[in-house]
């Protein structure tokens, strides 16, 4: 990052020998002149490149960014083998069968990182893969072809206004499901940038643009993975992946805060992780109810699950400090990330968010803490 008199001018992405930089054209090509005065003429590509293997397509007008992997997934070759089609549905994998499913499920795996839809297929075939059978390889070859089938792109849009009326949020959704053996419960978590174009304080922005209906978004981040804590119900599974949601959205909105404002020394960035007061604030969206209800109560009960009681504090406390600015229930039909945690469910909603869109369609509730209040006005 590169800042001048406290402006962001230049950013630069570093891989191997694959630089990727964003900022105004003359920044750019005196940084790429610096850099040829010490390794020589370099090679370079303007608005439509590959970088770590995903396309980059930038229109020249709305500057429009698309990312696609397209290209590489369509490359992917479904295993068919005779030895297979020989072994019966529970068979396990040996051998060659073996080495040529975790070889095919490592490339899915690295088209994830532009297809999030995808992701709960993946995640839950390496969950199998120690134990793998015939069954897994089908499924497998499955998703390979539907991938190819239906292929997406990530969008990127330009956020209207600037950071000063953008938001982070952190959009959490579990799955809980008791199995033979033992509860497996999922987390999923969609990390995006949004922006109201209202020009309202900013203690009103993010009420206004959720009951407006959000409609511009940038897709920052997305996990699905096995919630690791011992789960017994869905109301545990979603707290502690709401809890998992906001520990990373924390990081990322210190990521953030850097690139507006520049490195922060340790003592500031503890100031912010305690404090609050990052230049983009969070939100965490929920469809949890009793989730919701639970951390915004007058006082934060013990539920009858004792033990969550910590971390349901923990989430009252970051909206007391206004390190969570704000929290929001969403109706189940609005969960974005309901496709991150469940494989049959319809994925159009996050689709639209890959495409640069999120459509606020049903009622919700929004909740920042009144201690906020009372803090701004102890500092005026």
């Amino acid at each position: 990052m590169y800042h001048v008199k406290g402006e962001l001018v230049l950013l630069c992405g570093k891989h191997v020998d694959d630089i990727k930089f964003t900022g105004p054209l003359w920044q750019i090509k005196l940084a790429i002149a610096e850099l040829e005065k010490e390794f020589g003429k370099l090679k370079v590509q303007w608005h439509e490149f590959e970088n770590c293997g995903i396309k980059h397509v930038q229109d020249q007008k709305t500057f429009e960014v698309s990312l696609d992997q397209c290209k590489y997934i369509d490359a992917l070759k479904p295993v068919i083998n005779r030895e297979l089609a020989g072994l019966k549905s529970e068979a396990p994998l040996e051998g060659d069968l073996w080495t040529l499913y975790m070889s095919l499920l490592g490339a899915a795996a690295f088209a994830l990182l532009t297809r999030s839809d995808a992701a709960i297929f993946i995640v839950a075939l390496q969950r199998a893969a120690h134990k793998a059978t015939k069954l897994h390889f089908k499924r497998l070859n499955a998703v390979v072809r539907w991938m190819q089938k239906c292929p997406q792109k990530l969008i990127y849009k330009a956020l209207p206004g600037k950071w000063g009326s953008w938001q982070l949020l952190c959009i959490s959704d579990a799955a809980f499901k008791k199995e033979e053996d033992a509860g497996h419960a999922l987390k999923g978590g969609l990390f995006v940038l949004a922006s109201c174009t209202s020009d309202a304080q900013l203690t009103h922005i993010v009420e206004m643009a959720w009951r407006k209906g959000i409609s511009t978004v940038q897709v920052i981040e997305m996990v699905s993975r096995r919630l690791r804590n011992v789960t017994r119900s869905t109301f545990s599974s979603e707290t502690f992946a709401a809890n998992d949601c906001v520990d990373q959205g924390i990081l990322i909105c210190q990521i953030l805060h850097e690139v507006v404002c520049g490195a922060c020394t340790a003592l500031e960035a503890r100031t912010l992780r305690e404090e609050g007061g990052f230049k983009i604030p969070m939100v965490l969206v929920i469809d949890a109810k009793s989730v919701y209800a639970a951390a915004t109560a007058g006082q934060v009960k013990i539920p009858a699950e004792k033990s969550l009681l910590s971390h349901l504090q923990y989430l009252r406390e970051l909206l007391d400090r206004g390190v969570l600015r704000w929290i929001i229930w969403a109706d189940t039909r609005d969960m974005v990330a309901d496709g991150l945690t469940k494989g049959v469910v319809e994925r159009k909603a996050l689709h639209d968010a890959m495409k640069g869109l999120l459509d606020i369609k049903h009622e919700h509730e929004i909740w920042s803490s009144p201690l906020l209040k009372i803090k701004k006005q102890l500092i005026l």
